[in-house]
């Protein structure tokens, strides 16, 4: 994690020094200096002598440009930056992700695996289970928000060969040693510039009344891309890629600001996400660390839309190789007292074979589970003082279904009932589950899966309290920057 901190402060460096601060150069700049020092006129002797043909500091390096102008081999190297900058650009932000943690790669068939009525007796059997929870849901849907950034990106496809023809003809008639070079192609302004060891394209348009601008960016040095994409005034998104990691920060319709890097360490992968909504005017702030390893994906944060007034932390567990949910553990501290709690799907418990809600009817009536065919409603233990040792209770997971209309994936916010028990009663669960509703339920949770569970929630956690708000709004802010100007 220190070395993902690290990165976050030398990519913002480096790309406020590169785009977000950017200025253009120059069309000329420099282009006439040379000839001053040394004097090459007619191989002639001014102020510098004539030292082998008088070409000292001005003569024939490279080929020969005596005027100061740029060699054929950097007007070579300058095309192939262009091309490289060009057949490169383009990113699946998903493919830095396990595919077994994205729609893709992790989706039902139909909505209708999706149990929303449990009026009745419902087979747990038949619960959809193992979806996604908010911890990394967060990170999907703001992967599928930057989408709406990549779709601008196709319209570079169609000036790529068009934009190399016209900057190669340029380079070959340019006396100069600068290459700043800007065309027109239909309602595009094309803008090609090299400073710095940077390769910048810039695209500008109006479309539909609206002002767009996509700028890519190529360092030659550490082969660094970077791409940013503004429509309109409150749309803009920015994203960087390099050999093993990828970064973006977006800012969407002025209520969503959003900062997401990702590491590759040969199969490792870790990555953090910072999220700001804005919503009914109050600004909500959630994080995630996420960690990929060991056959585990593991997804450690602050996110709790489904638990209101929330101020503690939540550690979620997928299995790597089916993406299903194994469980999380929850950190929530209240009147001063810590708890840790376990929940789990209902069908990782054996003796639990269906189950029924009973909405609240009356006071003398109120809201109840009922499993396996009873009666008489579930029971939790809860005692004098403190909180309940066990229950059930509606918790919200995100599942992905194909829409075949628009050819996408949707994303399907369900209330799913799960069961909760605090750690330090874990190993006491069946007696504790019998002492109250007569059921003999044990966990089938392996025992590789819960130490991993038990140790992530041990380590991960104080982790994530120290970088949750290392990325603020102003450094995402900062981070996208804003126009380049030319």
């Amino acid at each position: 994690m220190k070395k993902i901190l690290i990165s976050i402060l030398l990519i913002l460096s480096l790309f406020c020094g590169l785009i977000a601060c950017n200025e253009s150069p120059e069309p000329n700049g420099g282009g006439n200096d040379n000839s001053q020092t040394g004097g090459n006129t007619d191989g002639g002797n001014t102020d510098g002598g004539n030292t082998d043909g008088g070409n000292t500091d001005g003569g024939n390096t490279d080929g020969g440009n005596t005027d100061g102008g740029m060699s054929e081999n950097e007007k070579i190297q300058l095309k192939a930056y262009l091309s490289t900058l060009l057949e490169s650009y383009l990113l699946d932000p998903y493919s830095y992700l396990p595919e077994s943690m994205t729609p893709q790669g992790n989706h039902l068939n139909s909505k209708n695996q999706i149990v929303t009525d449990y009026s009745g007796f419902v087979n747990t059997g038949s619960i959809a289970a193992g979806g996604f929870g908010e911890q990394w849901n967060m990170i999907l849907e703001n992967m599928a928000q930057s989408q709406v950034f990549y779709r601008a990106l196709e319209v570079i496809e169609g000036l790529t060969t068009s934009s190399v023809v016209a900057f190669n003809n340029y380079l070959d008639n340019n006396p100069d040693a600068t290459a700043s070079h800007s065309f027109q192609n239909g309602i595009y302004t094309v803008t090609i510039y090299f400073e710095d060891d940077v390769l910048f394209y810039v695209l500008d348009y109006t479309l539909a009344g609206q002002t767009a601008q996509i700028a890519l960016s190529l360092d030659v040095e550490t082969n660094e891309k970077t791409v940013r994409v503004q429509i309109g005034d409150a749309n803009a998104l920015c994203y960087t890629v390099t050999e093993d990691a990828y970064t973006f920060a977006i800012r969407y319709l002025g209520v969503r600001r959003a900062f997401f890097m990702v590491e590759r360490d040969g199969e490792d992968v870790t990555g953090h996400i910072y999220e700001y909504l804005t919503v009914a005017g109050v600004e909500i702030a959630s994080a995630a660390d996420f960690y990929v390893r060991d056959g585990y994906v593991s997804a450690v944060g602050n996110k709790a839309d489904g638990m209101v007034g929330f101020k503690g932390y939540i550690s979620e567990l997928y299995d790597l190789d089916t993406g299903k949910l194994i469980g999380y553990e929850v950190k929530e501290t209240l009147s001063a007292l810590s708890y840790d709690t376990l929940w789990f799907d209902l069908n990782t418990l054996t003796g639990l074979q269906s189950i029924k809600y009973r909405e609240q009817m009356n006071d003398d009536t109120p809201a109840a589970f009922f499993i396996n065919g009873k009666s008489t409603p579930w029971t939790p233990k809860k005692p004098l003082v403190g909180s309940r040792h066990y229950d059930i209770e509606f918790r919200t997971q995100y599942f992905y279904v194909y829409n075949a209309t628009d050819e996408a994936y949707e994303v399907v916010k369900a209330q799913v009932p799960m069961f909760f028990i605090q750690e330090k009663y874990y190993n006491d669960l069946t007696d504790e589950v019998n002492d109250k509703n007569n059921v003999t339920l044990t966990s089938n949770v392996s025992t590789a899966d819960l130490n991993k569970l038990l140790s992530d929630y041990d380590t991960l956690i104080d982790i994530f309290m120290q970088n949750k708000e290392i990325v603020t709004v102003d450094t995402i802010l900062a981070f996208i920057g804003n126009k380049i100007t030319h």
